[in-house]
Parts: structure tokens; C-alpha cells; sequence
């Protein structure tokens, strides 16, 4: 959990930056809420109170302090996560379930929209948000 904070904090930082110039748009694959999304994930079963605190922490520093500074939030959803070998596929579905239900759940906060189109087609996910930015 750590770890996720401060990746959260540095992700926070150059968000911070971008958004103080006169930029009309910032894409990122990365915003700084999915920190406490991978947190979550990653957060053992077993974990003491005191890390378990650090959610709370989290969610009022990366989520609810960070609302209003998304336009639109494009969840492109992976309905045939990607295998590369790598990747461990049940952790992969894990996350995607959370960020799911994390979607669902700030709906009435964020400008979320669900993008179905599958995870081989980036051209197509890329053109569908740039005809839907506005």
C-alpha cells in the first residue's frame, strides 16, 4: 500500500502540473484515483488497521479532492482482457472488476463513459474518444 501512495503522489504531482498550464485536454491512462482503485486490489486480507487507514486517506486525497477536475472519464472496458503471457489474467479480471465497480459506484460524480469496443482495436477505442471528447 506504500508503494500505491506514493505512486499516488506522483502521479497527483504531475497531474498538478499539466492542468496549471492552458492546456484544453490531459490524457492519461493513469488518473490518480486508479491509485486507490490498485491499492484496493492489492491491499492483503490480512492487513493491519493502521494500512487499512490509508483507504480512507486515499479516497479523500485521490478521488473526492480530484473530482472536479475531469471532464470525461473514458472506461475502456476489456471484455477479452489482453494475454501477452506475462500478465496474470486473474488479477487482471480483478482489477477490471474493480474499476467496474468503482464506475458504477461514482457515476453521480464523475462524467464516466463506458467504452465496449475490444482491447485488440485501439484505433478504434482512440477514434471513438476523440469523436466523443466534447
Amino acid at each position: 500500500p506504500y508503494v500505491q501512495y506514493r505512486l499516488g503522489e506522483e502521479q497527483k504531482a504531475r497531474e498538478e502540473i499539466l492542468c496549471q498550464g492552458n492546456l484544453d485536454f490531459v490524457f492519461t491512462d493513469s488518473p490518480v484515483w486508479l491509485i486507490y482503485i490498485y491499492t484496493m486490489v492489492y491491499m492483503p486480507d490480512d492487513a493491519s488497521p493502521e494500512i487499512r487507514s490509508i483507504l480512507s486517506d486515499m479516497y479523500q486525497k485521490y478521488v473526492v479532492a480530484q473530482m472536479d477536475r475531469y471532464h470525461k472519464v473514458f472506461h475502456l472496458r476489456n471484455p477479452n482482457p489482453y494475454d501477452d503471457g506475462c500478465r496474470n489474467l486473474e488479477i487482471t479480471q480483478k482489477v477490471e472488476n474493480v474499476i467496474q465497480g468503482f464506475c458504477d459506484s461514482h457515476r453521480h460524480l464523475l462524467p464516466i463513459v463506458d467504452v465496449d469496443i475490444p482491447i485488440d482495436a485501439s484505433e478504434e477505442k482512440k477514434e471513438f474518444v476523440l469523436n466523443n471528447i466534447m
